[in-house]
């Protein structure tokens, strides 16, 4: 049960294949790998998770605060008040704009911090077959490629 999953076999229509004609492209079968062999994928394979992509820096959310098309429309009647010689009344409408666009990216920034710390203490755990133990539960990014789930 050693076999590896090909290029050409990655692209298969896994959904249409019977489940003894996926588990044999996957060098499985119905009794779950073996623990050597299930530590050897994924050594070889890596672990079972997603690649965490970075969150928009905090310039790029301080930006994103501006594209409400009210906050516009203030940005729109401060240049007014400005060009009619009105300093405070812009003044005081572009400060509550950028005021308004520090608290939202503020409150963006921590809410993606807060979404990482939890993902980092979530460790969703599944059942799996294996060929001399039965069944254990194993943590998900622990899984090798190609192990029987219950």
């Amino acid at each position: 049960m050693t076999q590896t999953v090909s290029k050409s076999q990655d692209t298969a229509a896994w959904q249409t294949l019977s489940v003894s004609d996926a588990l044999g492209r996957l060098g499985s079968d119905s009794g779950g790998l073996a623990g050597e062999d299930a530590a050897g994928r994924l050594a070889r394979n890596g672990p079972n998770e997603l690649v965490a992509r970075a969150g928009p820096g905090i310039w790029l959310l301080v930006g994103s605060q501006f594209r409400s098309v009210l906050v516009l429309l203030l940005l729109v009647a401060a240049a007014v008040s400005a060009m009619l010689g009105d300093w405070i009344d812009s003044a005081a409408i572009a400060a509550i704009v950028m005021l308004n666009a520090g608290i939202g990216a503020y409150q963006e920034y921590s809410a993606e911090k807060s979404i990482a710390a939890l993902r980092q203490m979530s460790s969703p755990r599944a059942k799996v077959r294996r060929v001399m133990s039965g069944q254990s539960m194993v943590v998900v990014r622990r899984l090798a490629s190609s192990a029987m789930l219950n």
